[in-house]
């Protein structure tokens, strides 16, 4: 009886289904985006948090976001031994242990990023011939080496003994090794191999008659969990032993080519089982059912290849998986949503557009399409039944729009275009109750009963009252509700009101007895709704609602004093389009918008979004659908299907750990410590290395993380960077500074976990005692000569200090004129009623005026940085003038922009004056180009416009022009006669007044020479 129960089970386990809502996301890394190789042949989590993976070209690690890559060298005797990486194991002294093809053993310390050979010999002493096939490090501080052909070999990590095993000295099955995993019992190492399955503890093999089944059988993988041994094979599929009852059941897989051979294991932490297969793709053992998943050519989110070769778990569950194409990882914390995509009726597909969704009191969610029909969803089961087309005799319709269950019993039915059904459940017969043909109910929004069991509906021309015993529509319409949808109603029963959510025309307050509207609209005072056009709305407390808008993002709506108070994106509201809003508890709201999911503390003014990554069946939802089952379900609909969770479930999103640093550059090179900077505590730096920056990462491979940075003895106050991972420093003063970064999860939350390193900027030399007391001797024999090459570097000194007040006079001259011009913009856009357009050009102006901040320390930036800013000034120019300028920045595709270097705001006064004295006058058509290229080892810098010429400008604003030419464009061009680098060409501009043939004036064009400065020719100070 006991075998029969358990044949069942694992024929129960064999059941293949497809659940849409269990497709995972994965995220692949190929050749493109990072792998020296696509063929991943093992994956390994490290302790520091970093991904190890050995590839058929070198061993690569990876923190989320870059790959760094170790392979042989000819020329160092510490690098990788072979390329072809087989196998990976982690010792307990954090080294890594490195298996190749060509049967060489490495020992990687993580310390000094170097690689120590272990040479395995056979039994004879000769070197080994055989792959390396899998590593295993036992506790009693040995490592365990498979070979494939050559048995098995212990290493003692300390003395470097061997020990080998094979067939021939041992119980062990066959010498093709396959694989080490753990017994769970603390028992040794079950070893597969192609002919058969042993146990090994401190050099003793021990077999199970019940197991000598698999002595025919190629044993890829084992996995032992709690009582029960999951082992795959290569052509016999997935088998599971009882270790207490020693019973064995061969588990068939489903029915596609190549899923009987399957290469390894893994278990997730809901306790689902995880097979790689030679062609089949992933497989997932998921509530007693077998799921596959493979790569889909048109989506970018499937699994990056069918033949998976190797996969692990790692220390926050998530799941990373070897294929010959590359590398996937599945995240399943990200798995918030249960997405349900995929409607049909009699093997054909539906229309999956979900427009409304209501719970039944049986429990049965009723789900209406766009151009489907009307579907019944079974929450328990999953199953979805679709009734296409809702007939009555003639009448028929497949767009439901609203359904409603009354006290009775009756659920109701609204559709888009033929008015009001109702629905037998039983009978699964539709009813269509038709107005008369002087009254418009076509379009149906929301079906509502109200406490007294009358039946309202509301629709796109009106409230109506339906008499279900007279099948008679009484109607109701205020001034405003022609062709004016009302997409929700809900009854103040103290009132005696209903509100009504209308399109177009803001709430309306209809009293019942009186039979009266009252309309409050948007109008100019911020009381009012912050749109007309309202979605839905729900309660807060006794007298106060929250309303969605479209556009105008949540009011909150105190019906006593009739005052509205708007949250929009102003606030931190992701999207200003809100569909649907669902209470959790006294202060939660879930929000459908247009731009995903949103959390909404109503409590703290927080919102949290969730996007695609979270499994939404889109970005964007629709009005009406969305629900809240009995049992705590939520439910959003939009184009693609719809979406079910409960918040209750949500995981706890932990804070990021293993903060690290991962790179440390002076001028965007990374500098060689001598060690791995993971190690590294502290990094000294001369006092002329004055651009230096740190790269840092979170190791929890969210791409949702934000980090903040502080550099100790120079920052004040924590920078937040958001999703920047980069630092930069410039002129550190000589000293011990500490640099420090913190990271925040998808809550927003920063933890305590941070990386610090100390860093020393030394003293210049001249400061020491040694060089004061030589300079003191030296000074009395050469006197005359020092007194000289003195007088030169001070004359030097001044004349840069000179260019250095200069720029300094233009910037201050420059900024208040530009703040003053931008400011105005701004209230310009505030006057108009456009906080949109308001805050992006606060947001642009804010960056501009941090990139004026960062780079007004240095004389010289880099042709990136001068293009970055120059964009972003471009842009609020643009926008000032109301989009009526266009600007086109074009850079010589030959151009090294990040290693050629100009002086600082060059060309703002030329692009400020083109724009201001050549563009503006100017009604339309009003463009301006600015090119850089290189001719005869100089940078040519052009600034051209199609405005109306010097001329023309002189003589519409002549004062103007004239006091714009001596503050900003003569101290520009003396800043260009006093450059000077030695070894280069001279800084030159000239400006030429654009014709045609005809003499008509075609704009202005200003021609900048500057001498092309690398790195290396600009002085530190600089």
């Amino acid at each position: 009886m006991r075998s029969t129960l358990l044949s069942l089970l694992f024929l129960l386990l064999v059941s293949p289904i497809q659940a849409d809502h269990g497709t995972p996301h994965f995220y692949n890394s190929t050749r493109e985006n990072g792998l020296a190789q696509a063929t991943v042949t093992s994956v390994l989590e490290g302790r520091k948090g970093f991904m190890w993976m050995g590839t058929a070209e070198g061993l690569h690690r990876y923190d989320g976001y870059e790959f760094k890559i170790y392979k042989h060298s000819l020329r160092d005797s510490n690098s990788l031994s072979n390329d072809h990486v087989t196998a990976l194991c982690e010792d307990s002294t954090d080294h890594l242990w490195v298996g190749t093809f060509v049967g060489q053993l490495n020992r990687f310390d993580k310390r000094t990023e170097t690689f120590e050979r272990f040479e395995i010999t056979d039994k004879d002493g000769a070197a080994n011939r055989y792959p390396i096939t899998c590593i295993a490090y036992d506790k009693d501080g040995s490592i365990l080496v498979g070979l494939d052909g050559g048995g098995v070999v212990t290493i003692d990590e300390h003395t470097g003994e061997q020990e080998h095993f094979s067939t021939e000295n041992s119980e062990l099955t066959n010498d093709f090794i396959k694989s080490f995993n753990t017994e769970a019992n603390d028992l040794g190492f079950w070893i597969g191999t192609v002919q058969g399955l042993s146990l090994f503890k401190s050099g003793q093999f021990k077999t199970f008659e019940s197991l000598r089944v698999f002595d025919n059988q190629f044993v890829s993988d084992v996995l032992h969990d709690g009582a029960y041994l999951y082992i795959t094979t290569i052509g016999q599929g997935l088998q599971i032993w009882n270790s207490k009852t020693e019973e064995l059941r061969s588990i068939q897989p489903p029915n596609y080519r190549g899923a009987r051979f399957m290469n390894f294991i893994v278990k997730d932490r809901s306790g689902d089982m995880w097979i790689g297969t030679e062609g089949a793709g992933l497989l997932r053992l998921h509530e007693g059912h077998f799921e596959r998943f493979r790569n889909d050519a048109y989506d970018n989110r499937s699994l990056v290849g069918d033949n998976v070769r190797t996969g692990c778990t790692d220390s926050r569950g998530m799941l990373w998986f070897g294929c010959v194409n590359g590398l996937s990882h599945y995240d399943p914390s990200y798995h918030l949503f249960n997405l349900y995509r995929s409607f049909e009726y009699e093997g054909e597909s539906t229309n999956s557009n979900v427009y409304c969704i209501y719970e039944d009191r049986r429990g049965i969610v009723w789900l209406g399409t766009l151009s489907g029909g009307l579907v019944r969803f079974d929450p328990k089961t999953g199953e979805r039944r679709v009734y296409p087309i809702l007939r009555d005799g003639n009448v028929e319709t497949k767009a439901v729009r609203a359904i409603f269950e009354d006290s009775g019993g009756t659920l109701w039915i609204g559709s888009r275009d033929e008015g009001l059904f109702s629905f037998d459940r039983r009978s699964e017969i539709f009813k269509h109750h038709p107005a008369g043909e002087d009254v418009n109910l076509k379009t149906i929004r929301c079906i509502y009963e109200d406490s007294k069991k009358r039946l309202w509906v509301g629709s796109n021309w009106g409230l109506f009252r339906y008499d279900k015993r007279n099948e008679k529509y009484a109607v109701y319409a205020s001034r405003y509700q022609r062709n004016n949808p009302i997409y929700q109603i809900y009854e103040d029963v103290t009132r005696g009101e209903l509100i009504l959510c209308t399109f177009r025309s803001g709430l309306h307050l209809f009293d019942i007895k009186k039979e009266a509207f009252t309309v409050l609209r948007h109008a100019e005072d911020s009381s009012s709704p912050s749109a007309n056009a309202l979605m839905c709305i729900e309660a807060i407390g006794k007298d106060s609602f929250l309303i969605g808008t479209y556009g105008g993002g949540v009011n909150i709506f105190e019906r006593d004093k009739y005052k509205f108070t708007a949250m929009t994106n102003l606030a931190g509201l992701p999207n200003n389009v809100i569909y649907g809003i669902l209470p959790q508890g006294d202060h939660i709201y879930w929000l459908s918008t247009n731009d995903g999911i949103v959390r909404y503390d109503l409590m703290k003014g927080k919102f949290r979004r969730f996007d695609l990554n979270y499994y939404l069946q889109g970005l964007e939802f629709n009005e009406g659908a969305y629900c809240k089952s009995s049992d705590g379900t939520y439910y959003f609909g939009g184009p693609g299907g719809f979406n079910t969770f409960k918040p209750a479930d949500f995981p706890v999103f932990e804070q990021p750990r293993n903060i690290v640093i991962t790179k440390f550059k002076k001028l965007n090179d990374e500098v060689d410590l001598g060690q791995s900077i993971m190690y590294t505590e502290q990094v000294e730096i001369e006092f002329n290395e004055n651009l230096i920056s740190f790269d840092f990462v979170a190791l929890n491979y969210s791409q949702e993380n934000s980090y903040a940075y502080k550099l100790e003895g120079y920052d004040g106050e924590w920078i937040y960077t958001g999703k920047n991972r980069t630092a930069y420093y410039t002129r550190l003063s000589p000293g011990t500074y500490t640099f420090k970064v913190k990271a925040a999860g998808p809550n927003g939350e920063y933890g305590p976990e941070l990386s610090a390193m100390s860093v020393i900027v030394k003293r210049p030399f001249w400061s020491t005692w040694w060089f004061i007391g030589l300079t003191g001797l030296v000074l009395l024999l050469i006197i005359l000569i020092i007194f000289k090459v003195r007088t030169r570097a001070i004359s030097r000194e001044l004349r840069h200090r000179l260019v250095d007040l200069e720029l300094r006079a233009l910037r201050s001259q420059m900024n208040p004129h530009f703040i003053f011009n931008s400011l105005n913009s701004i209230q310009y856009f505030v006057l108009k009623n456009e906080p949109k357009q308001a805050y992006g050009y606060l947001t642009k102006f804010s960056n501009l005026m941090r990139m004026i901040l960062q780079n007004s320390r240095m004389r010289y930036i880099s042709l990136e940085a001068e293009v970055s800013w120059l964009q972003t000034y471009l842009d609020l120019e643009k926008l000032r003038m109301e989009n009526e300028m266009e600007y086109i920045i074009h850079i010589d595709p030959g151009l090294d922009r990040e290693n050629i270097f100009i002086p600082s705001m060059i060309l703002q006064p030329y692009v400020e004056n083109a724009i201001i004295h050549g563009l503006l006058p100017k009604e339309t058509d009003r463009e301006l180009t600015i090119s850089f290229h290189t001719e005869n080892k100089k940078l040519i810098c052009i600034v051209q416009d199609n405005g109306i010429g010097r001329k023309r400008s002189a003589e519409l604003n002549a004062e103007r022009t004239k006091k714009h030419r001596s503050q900003g464009l003569r101290l520009t061009g003396e800043r260009l006669e006093m450059m000077s680098v030695p070894g280069k060409s001279r800084a030159k501009m000239e400006i030429r007044d654009l014709q045609d043939d005809e003499g008509n004036v075609l704009g202005t064009q200003v021609i900048i020479e500057l001498p092309i400065l690398k790195a290396q020719d600009v002085k530190p100070s600089e």
